[in-house]
């Protein structure tokens, strides 16, 4: 999924780890934290990165030994350990794909030589995500430790690495499990934990939402990222805002002229979009939306903006219905021409279809009357408010 890239940080300096190594020697006749050392430094060193992760990972096993009799101390070393096993996975995986793509334009002797040294795509990534899963266990299940000391303050820290892997590997159902273990264990209040912690988490649960189409429960936890968000933090903001945009606009809320100035990169993307959706011309709305389809895909986007696309055509029914003097009875003629005059190519059949969705949904109220090719509408608030109708269609 090409949109999951704009989740990813940028690249560490190499090994990050190692600035935290002296550390460990508080204990140093302790044989796995001597292992764990010797491990990371062996792939700092090694310019093979399947060798690397190797390293890197027996490196990680080892320092879970130590981890889970220590406290809330060492949790910045944690972090860099699975953020570096996250980001040596990812480089593994491409030298592994790599290879897989040399055997492809091989010969068949080649293929037949070779082909037990390749892995499945993105062997790497799923097992680090098994080690990260291990130390989020080692995180929440802490008993021992005074309340203030305690490696529960690393969950929200860990979770997040965690989900940046799942969400990258598409398995978005695995996060239920995590979610229900964090349900279940008892955890410090969830505003006293780093604000970081918070707002990343609360952002990948509303990404998660976002792509299971829970847009009500996407639009709250996207909101209280946003709102948490370091006010410097541009690229963060953005990020949700992509998001938060789609949603919003299924709600009824336009996309505003002062956004558009806080954000110029925006602009390019959502103007035009904004602009048909507020007036209804569904025309220029899918000018813009197929104009900058690609960006939407990269994003995950798209399915959400074709939802508003619905939207944009009860808005231009509701303009038509006000051209025609808000009689309650109207021709099914008058939507058809309202179609057309968008340049879109439906049937009277697809037209009536289109009107008996909508009335389902709730953005429009009445009913149809097929032998009379007649609209019906509702004396009171034929087409109803967005943010009532939004919650009970989504």
């Amino acid at each position: 999924m090409a949109f999951i890239h704009a989740l990813n940080d940028p690249p560490p300096s190499p090994h990050r780890i190692i600035d935290f190594v002296h550390a460990f020697f508080h204990r140093p006749k302790d044989e796995a934290t001597r292992n764990a050392v010797r491990w990371l430094l062996a792939a700092r060193t090694t310019k093979d990165p399947e060798k690397a992760y190797e390293c890197h990972k027996k490196g990680a096993e080892s320092f879970l030994a130590v981890f889970r009799e220590l406290q809330r101390w060492c949790l910045p070393i944690v972090y860099n350990i699975l953020l570096d096993l996250k980001h040596l996975a990812r480089a593994a995986d491409r030298r592994n794909a790599s290879k897989s793509s040399g055997l492809k334009n091989g010969s068949e002797l080649t293929v037949s030589t070779h082909h037990s040294s390749t892995k499945q795509a993105n062997h790497y990534l799923q097992d680090a995500a098994r080690v990260i899963n291990v130390f989020f266990t080692a995180c929440a299940m802490d008993r021992s430790s005074p309340p203030e000391q305690s490696r529960k303050w690393g969950i929200y820290g860990v979770i997040n690495i965690l989900f940046r892997v799942y969400i990258y590997l598409n398995s978005h159902n695995l996060c239920k499990g995590v979610f229900r273990a964090v349900s279940a264990a008892s955890l410090p209040d969830f505003e006293l934990y780093p604000k970081a912690h918070r707002v990343e988490f609360m952002f990948q649960k509303g990404l998660l939402n976002f792509l299971n189409e829970q847009y009500v429960r996407a639009e709250e936890e996207l909101e209280y990222a946003l709102k948490h968000c370091h006010k410097k933090a541009r690229k963060g903001q953005e990020k949700i805002l992509h998001y938060l945009i789609p949603i919003r606009l299924l709600r009824g809320k336009i996309a505003s002229e002062t956004l558009f100035q806080r954000y110029p990169s925006f602009r390019p993307i959502y103007e035009g979009m904004a602009s048909g959706y507020k007036t209804g011309n569904l025309k220029h709305f899918d000018q813009s939306m197929s104009a900058n389809e690609g960006s939407l895909i990269e994003l995950g986007t798209y399915l959400a903006f074709e939802r508003v696309r619905v939207v944009v055509m009860r808005n231009l029914f509701k303009r038509a219905f006000i051209v025609a003097k808000r009689s309650s009875r109207q021709p099914m003629a008058l939507f058809e021409d309202a179609i057309a005059s968008a340049s879109s190519f439906e049937t009277p059949e697809e037209v009536e279809c289109l009107l008996t969705n909508l009335i389902y949904m709730g953005y429009m109220k009445g009913y149809l009357s097929q032998e009379k090719k007649f609209v019906v509408l509702s004396q009171k608030d034929p087409f109803p408010s967005l943010d009532k109708v939004t919650i009970a269609a989504l």
